[in-house]
């Protein structure tokens, strides 16, 4: 018995923004409950020391200014720091409370300069930090009463006192500078933050939740819509409409879908008539080879040369055409590499033209050529022999009446390069089929007419191998005074 093998789907993109946008949400209110709830009272215990630190830092610099006590009321209101100022002798400089509770006024001074000798051995500081004490009253009894009452207060914060010992320049002699604060009870506040971030949690899951919905929906749909469009493609329908509204990205896709859309359906039109084209040119040279030979082996007397030679020019005929179309596979699959070294381009001219002018002369096709000296490139010497042939083919199949084709060898000694042009006196070619004339599946003359040499394949073997030779290549025409194609080398 065969088990089917399910293939778990990865999650879509809609669902991965939602998991994103619920992550990250998670991830600011886990630290909006740390810095609130967990750490509060650290937070807050740090910046009251550290404004306790800055106000003797302030006193201390200031220490032998005439206007201290000014200085000390200021920090004492705006910190809420009590402030005393002795000599290291016991004698009282300046002093600013704002607690009566505070210890500066609760200790004894012997208490108070015991925390004085203390910073002398602690290189001119001591700080303290002492609780404030809570609910200890005994008789209190929490079963006596209704309700959720405290059994003991754990709120009450704590009292920091720092000493510094100071040397003023004025007197010489020690300055000792008690400051103390109280730290408020964080309890009440956690318990009011906890229940705001409670609050502000629910909300803000239900929101994050319900917008990364509307989000991620925004988002994916287009790219939905531009799957099922593609899919449709895929089944060989070039007509669909791939549409990215919502963001650039997708609009930006939606155009690189159209356009290879349209692409795929004109390669798919065009190749249709290659394939026709094709077939056609094979027919014909079978047909006339499978007529001619039954015709001499069934009719006494028609064994004759003439006979003989339609059989061998239409055999030769389907050789090129079969020939040709594998030379374009070929280049088409880039399996074909460059065998690249220096030859006179001006004698591989010439051998074509003779070559080609012998086939051609008893039709009355004439071909000049016009060179000022011989050129020497660097090229494919085998692949440039067949770019000139199927240009000068090209061109006889196209020529006038006249039956003129004019080869032109131009040697630019500033460029270092030399340019070929092959000129026809034909029609011409349109301007809108100009850009696609060298397109391997495109035929200008859509009602297709066997050609007189060649397989009409010529321009699209052309284009890929000056491609790989990375050379300049064009064509001019205009209706009705012909066409040239060039293509330059160095």
């Amino acid at each position: 018995m065969k088990h089917r093998e399910f293939k778990m789907k990865k999650p879509g993109l809609k669902w991965r923004i939602i998991g994103y946008m619920a992550a990250f949400s998670a991830i600011i209110l886990v630290l909006l409950w740390l810095i609130q709830v967990v750490f509060l009272e650290e937070v807050y215990q740090t910046v009251k020391r550290s404004e306790l630190k800055r106000s003797a830092a302030s006193i201390c610099r200031n220490i032998d200014n005439d206007d201290i006590e000014t200085l000390i009321s200021r920090i004492s209101q705006e910190n809420e720091i009590c402030v005393s100022i002795y000599t290291g002798s016991g004698v009282k400089v300046a002093e600013s409370h704002i607690d009566a509770a505070c210890m500066l006024h609760n200790i004894p001074s012997d208490i108070l300069f015991k925390h004085y000798y203390d910073a002398q051995n602690n290189g001119g500081q001591d700080f303290l930090v002492l609780p404030r004490g809570g609910f200890y009253n005994p008789i209190y009894d929490p079963s006596k009463f209704e309700g959720s009452v405290p059994e003991r207060d754990e709120g009450m914060g704590e009292s920091l006192m720092l000493t510094i010992v100071e040397k003023s320049d004025k007197s010489n002699e020690d300055m000792v500078v008690f400051l103390n604060t109280m730290t408020s009870p964080v309890s009440a506040t956690k318990k009011a933050l906890q229940a705001e971030l409670s609050l502000i949690i629910a909300i803000l899951i239900i929101c994050s939740v319900f917008f990364s919905y509307i989000m991620a929906r925004h988002i994916s749909k287009p790219i939905t819509q531009m799957s099922k469009q593609a899919s449709k493609l895929a089944e060989g329908d070039y007509d669909v409409d791939f549409s990215g509204r919502g963001y650039r990205e997708s609009s930006e896709l939606a155009e690189s879908l159209n356009y290879a859309a349209s692409e795929l359906s004109k390669t798919d039109k065009l190749q249709k008539e290659l394939i026709a084209n094709i077939s056609h040119d094979l027919r014909t040279p079978l047909t006339m080879i499978s007529g001619y030979a039954e015709m001499m082996r069934d009719i006494p007397g028609e064994m004759s040369a003439q006979n003989l030679q339609v059989i061998l020019d239409e055999s030769k005929r389907l050789s090129s055409l079969v020939g040709d179309v594998m030379d374009l596979s070929k280049l088409g699959a880039n399996i074909e590499s460059l065998d690249k070294s220096e030859f006179s381009l001006t004698k591989c001219i010439e051998s074509v033209i003779d070559r080609v002018g012998k086939m051609c002369a008893s039709e009355g096709y004439k071909i000049e050529f016009s060179c000022d000296h011989d050129a020497i490139v660097y090229a494919d010497e085998n692949k440039i022999l067949q770019v000139i042939y199927n240009l000068i083919t090209n061109a006889i199949n196209h020529t006038g009446e006249d039956k003129r084709i004019f080869v032109r060898q131009i040697v630019s000694l500033e460029e270092k390069s030399v340019r070929i042009e092959v000129v026809d006196t034909g029609e011409g070619i349109a301007k809108e089929d100009i850009e696609n004339i060298w397109e391997r599946y495109y035929k200008v003359d859509r009602v297709h007419k066997r050609a007189n040499v060649g397989s009409g394949l010529g321009l699209s073997i052309v284009k890929s191998i000056l491609d790989l030779h990375c050379a300049k290549y064009g064509v001019e025409s205009e209706q009705g005074k012909g066409s040239t194609f060039y293509f330059e080398l160095s």
